[in-house]
C-alpha cells in the first residue's frame, strides 16, 4: 500500500515506512475508516493524559459523530499505536498550521460569497477571477497580509446584458459601475469582512467592538491602542501598526449597513469610492432617522412588550448639554416647516481650519464679527422699572398660571451667537428606557425645538403615548394651547400632541412654583405612575461618550448617535443586531424630519446664488470686483495677484514705463539713465602731483 514505483525504471524503490507498521495500519483500516482514524488522533491531542476516562470519552464522541459502535479495546489499541511519536505512520501532524503559514498571504484568503452572476445568472469559475492584496486585522491586534478573490462577469455568454456594465462579485458585496450592492447574505458571509480598500477585519473583532460600544465608552483611538498593546504583549505578528482611521471607517460603515438591513431593506447601495461614504451617510440620514423612529416607537408591536403592561405608556423628553461639538457660529438660518412658518436654526457644519465659520458661511465672516462685537451698555434697573414690571405682571391675564415658574431654558441671542459649540442633544425616551427620537441642538433648547421634535415623531411613527413628561412642561403646554392655529399651524400631528397629558418629572417638580403648575403638572398624580427619570438615566450613560462626540465631524456626529442609540435599544430589548424585521415598506416618507438638513440645504442655495452673482459682477466690471474686500469673496472666485499684474500691464500703453517691483532697483536706475540720456561713468583713480 505504501510502496512506491519509480517512473524511470522498473526496479522497486525502498519504502520509507516500516513493513510491520504498514501491516498494523492495514489491520486498523479493516475496522475503521480513514476519517475515523484521523478524528481519534485529533481527539487524542485534545483530551488530557491525566484523564482516567479519556478513552471512553473519545469512543463516545466517535459514536456520536460517525454513528459507528466500535469496540473499546480496538479504540484503545489504535490510540496506543498512534500515541508513540517515534513511529513513522502518524494520523495527526501535531504542527501548528496557523503559525507555520503566518507570513504566507495565500493562506489567508477571502472568496466571493456566490459564483452566480446576479444579472445574467451565469456560473463563474477560476477563469473569471481576480485577486487583491489586503491587510487583515484579527483579534489581539494581529495584522497579516491576505488575498481577496473576486469574480468578474462581462455577460459575454448570454444575450442578456451584453451592453451592461461588468459585475464584480467580492466576498461581502457586488460592485457594478460606481456602486456597491450589499445584501444580508453577503454581509454575513465568511469570518473576515471586506468592504473595499486595502483592509479587511475579522468578524469577531467587529462584533467585539459593537458589543463594547454600548458597555464601554472607548474611542477608536483607545481601541486601536489597546489592540496594538495586546499584539506587543502576546507577540502577535503585525505587518504594520494598526491605524485608527481605517478601523473607524470599517466599524462605522459596517454598523450603518447592518442597521439598514435590520429594517428589512433588500439591499444597500453604497458608493464605490470609500472617500464618498460620508456624503452618502449624510444624504441617507433622514431616511434612516425616520425608520429608526418608526421601529422603536412601535417596538411593542414589532418585537414585543419589554416590561409587561406598562411598556411604552409614557414619553419622557429632556435635553442633554454634555455632548457638544464644534459648529459654525452662524445661528440665524431661517427655515420653514409644516409647523412653523419661520424658525431659526444654527449651522451644523464644522468650522474650517483656523476659523470659526464653515466653508459655506465664510463670506459672512466680517458681517458676523461686527454683530458679535456690538454690545449695548448695561443700564442698572431703578425702583420705577421694578414697580412697572410688577404691575404689568399682575395686570396680564393668561389661560395658564404656569408663567410664574422660572424654568425657561431659552438663552439670549447674544449668548447664542458667542457659542462656538452645539448645545447638546434633545431626546424622547419611553418609560421602559427605549429612545424613540432625538436631535442635535444648535441654538438652544427652545419650545419650538421640542414641539418640532415631537410632531416629527408623530408623523414618522403615527403613534404617541397618552402621557408625556418634560421638565418645562408647563411652558410647553401654555405655548402649544395658546398658539395652535395662529403662528403654530394646526397640523394633524399638532392636534394629536395637544391631546397628550403632560407632567413634570419628579426631580424638577420642586422648582415649579406656579399655582396652575402645582395643581396640574404633579407627577405623583399621574394615574400610570411611570418612571419619569428615564431620560436622566439615559443621559447619565450618554455623558461617557461626550469626548467621542465632540471630536466627530458634522456628517458623522448625528449618525453615530443614531447607531449608538440603536444598539442601546437592542441591549434593552435583548434583540440581536443581525436580525431582520421587514418594516421598511411601512415607514412613511418625511423629508423635513431633520432640521439641520433643511438648514444646510438653504445655506447651500445661498452659497450658489452668491457665487453666481459674484461671477456675473466680475464679468461686467472686473476692476470693481477687484477693488472690493476680497475676504467676502469665495476663494475660488478670487483672482490671483500675479494674473492681475499681467492684465494691468497688457492694458497700459507701450510708451509708459513698465511697473517694476519695489526690490528691482537695478531696473529702475537703468530706466532713469536711459530716459535722461545719461551714461554711467566708470570710477577712475588719478594721482595728484
Amino acid at each position: 500500500m505504501m510502496t512506491a514505483y519509480s517512473t524511470k525504471s522498473d526496479e522497486l524503490t525502498v519504502s520509507r515506512t516500516n513493513t510491520e507498521h504498514i501491516a498494523v495500519v492495514q489491520e486498523f483500516l479493516t475496522k475503521f475508516y480513514l476519517q475515523e482514524i484521523t478524528f481519534l488522533a485529533h481527539l487524542n491531542s485534545v483530551y488530557s493524559i491525566y484523564d482516567s476516562e479519556r478513552v471512553e470519552r473519545m469512543a463516545s464522541q466517535l459514536r456520536l459523530t460517525f454513528g459507528a459502535d466500535h469496540d473499546i479495546n480496538h479504540v484503545r489499541a489504535l490510540l496506543d499505536f498512534f500515541s508513540d511519536h517515534s513511529r513513522q505512520p502518524q494520523a495527526w501532524h501535531y504542527i501548528n498550521i496557523d503559525q507555520h503559514l503566518l507570513k504566507d498571504a495565500g493562506a489567508h484568503h477571502l472568496e466571493p460569497f456566490t459564483i452566480i452572476c446576479p444579472e445574467c445568472n451565469q456560473y463563474l469559475n477560476i477563469n473569471n477571477s481576480n485577486k487583491t492584496m489586503v491587510y487583515i486585522s484579527y483579534q489581539r491586534g494581529k495584522i497579516l497580509r491576505g488575498i481577496v478573490y473576486s469574480l468578474m462577469c462581462k455577460h459575454q455568454k448570454s444575450n442578456y446584458g451584453k451592453n451592461n456594465v461588468p459585475v464584480m462579485i467580492f466576498p461581502n458585496f457586488i460592485e457594478q459601475g460606481n456602486n456597491k450592492r450589499i445584501t444580508a447574505k453577503s454581509l454575513q458571509h465568511g469570518e473576515i469582512v471586506y468592504m473595499g480598500g486595502k483592509y479587511a477585519y475579522e468578524r469577531a473583532l467587529i462584533e467585539q467592538y459593537t458589543a463594547d460600544l454600548v458597555t464601554n465608552a472607548n474611542s477608536w483611538m483607545k481601541t486601536v491602542d489597546s489592540l496594538n498593546l495586546q499584539a506587543f504583549n502576546s507577540e502577535q505578528h503585525q505587518e504594520h501598526i494598526g491605524d485608527r482611521r481605517t478601523l473607524a471607517r470599517m466599524m462605522y460603515m459596517y454598523n450603518i449597513v447592518q442597521f439598514d438591513l435590520f429594517l428589512g431593506t433588500p439591499h444597500v447601495e453604497l458608493p464605490k469610492a470609500l472617500d464618498n461614504f460620508d456624503d452618502w451617510v449624510w444624504s441617507a440620514y433622514p431616511r434612516l432617522l425616520t425608520a429608526f423612529i418608526f421601529f422603536w416607537s412601535r417596538h411593542k408591536e414589532v418585537i414585543g412588550s419589554c416590561i409587561g403592561n406598562k411598556c411604552s405608556e409614557a414619553l419622557v423628553v429632556d435635553g442633554h448639554q454634555k455632548c457638544r461639538r464644534r459648529v459654525c457660529k452662524i445661528k440665524d438660518i431661517e427655515v420653514q416647516t409644516d409647523l412653523f412658518e419661520k424658525m431659526l436654526v444654527g449651522c451644523c457644519r464644522t468650522p474650517a481650519y483656523k476659523s470659526e465659520y464653515c466653508n459655506l458661511h465664510f463670506y459672512k465672516n466680517a458681517k458676523s464679527s461686527e454683530c458679535i462685537t456690538q454690545t449695548t451698555e448695561r443700564t442698572l434697573p431703578t425702583r420705577s422699572h421694578f414697580s412697572r414690571f410688577k404691575k404689568s405682571r399682575t395686570k396680564k391675564e393668561r389661560n395658564f398660571g404656569a408663567t410664574n415658574c422660572r424654568t425657561s431654558k431659552e438663552r439670549s441671542d447674544a449668548y447664542i451667537r458667542k457659542c462656538a459649540r452645539s448645545f447638546g442633544v434633545i431626546a424622547a425616551v419611553t418609560n421602559c428606557g427605549i429612545i424613540t427620537t432625538f436631535g442635535e441642538i444648535f441654538r438652544t433648547e427652545t419650545l419650538k425645538e421640542i414641539l418640532q421634535l415631537l410632531t416629527n415623531c408623530i408623523k414618522a411613527s403615527g403613534v404617541i403615548p397618552k402621557t408625556a413628561v418634560y421638565d418645562d412642561g408647563c411652558h410647553l403646554i401654555e405655548y402649544l394651547h395658546n398658539h395652535i392655529g395662529k403662528d403654530l399651524t394646526a397640523t394633524p400631528a399638532a392636534k394629536e400632541l395637544a391631546k397628550v397629558k403632560f407632567s413634570v418629572d419628579r426631580t424638577h417638580f420642586r422648582n415649579h412654583v406656579g399655582s396652575w403648575c402645582r395643581l396640574n403638572m404633579n407627577p405623583n398624580d399621574n394615574p400610570l405612575n411611570v418612571n419619569t427619570q428615564a431620560a436622566e438615566q439615559l443621559f447619565s450613560w450618554l455623558k461617557g461618550y461626550a469626548t467621542i462626540i465632540s471630536s466627530l465631524g458634522w456628517r458623522r456626529a448625528s449618525m453615530f448617535l443614531l447607531i449608538l442609540f440603536h444598539h442601546k435599544n437592542l441591549e434593552t430589548t435583548r434583540t440581536k443586531c443581525n436580525a431582520v424585521f421587514s418594516i421598511i415598506d411601512r415607514v412613511p416618507s418625511v423629508p423635513d424630519i431633520s432640521l439641520m438638513h433643511t438648514a444646510d440645504s438653504i445655506s447651500i442655495c445661498q452659497q450658489v446664488s452668491n457665487n453666481v452673482s459674484t461671477a456675473i459682477a466680475y464679468s461686467k466690471d472686473p476692476r470693481s470686483v477687484d477693488s472690493q474686500d476680497t475676504s467676502k469673496i469665495p476663494k475660488h472666485t478670487r483672482k490671483r495677484k500675479h494674473d492681475q499684474v499681467i492684465d494691468q500691464q497688457r492694458n497700459e500703453p507701450e510708451n509708459l514705463l513698465p511697473s517694476y517691483t519695489k526690490t528691482n532697483w537695478c531696473a529702475q536706475v537703468k530706466t532713469i539713465l536711459e530716459r535722461n540720456n545719461l551714461k554711467k561713468k566708470k570710477k577712475t583713480t588719478t594721482l595728484e602731483t
